[in-house]
C-alpha cells in the first residue's frame, strides 16, 4: 500500500480526515486475530499538529477546501458539504 508522507493511505475517494489529517491512521491491529478486524488511529503530537496547521483557522481552510472538492466531485451533496 502506498502512504503520503504522513503515513496516511494514497488512493481512493480521501475524505478531510485524510486530506486534513490530525493522525495517521492503521488499517488493523496486531494480535489476536480478531484484531485484525479493527483499525486505530494515533494521534499526531501538538508539535506536529502545529507544523501541518499554525492557526485554527489555517486548520478549518482545509478541512473546507477538501469538503468542497468531494462536494464538486458529486462524493457529497452540497447539503451535506454544508
Amino acid at each position: 500500500m502506498q502512504r503520503d508522507s504522513l503515513g496516511n493511505a494514497l488512493g481512493g475517494v480521501r475524505s478531510p480526515a485524510l486530506d486534513v489529517p490530525t493522525a495517521r491512521y492503521y488499517a488493523r491491529m496486531s494480535g489476536p486475530a480478531i484484531c485484525e478486524l479493527w483499525g486505530y488511529r494515533e494521534p499526531f503530537g501538538s508539535a506536529q499538529l502545529k507544523s501541518l496547521y499554525p492557526t485554527h483557522e489555517d486548520y478549518v481552510s482545509k478541512v473546507r477546501g477538501s469538503v468542497a472538492e468531494l462536494v464538486a466531485n458529486r462524493w457529497l451533496t452540497a447539503r451535506d458539504g454544508e
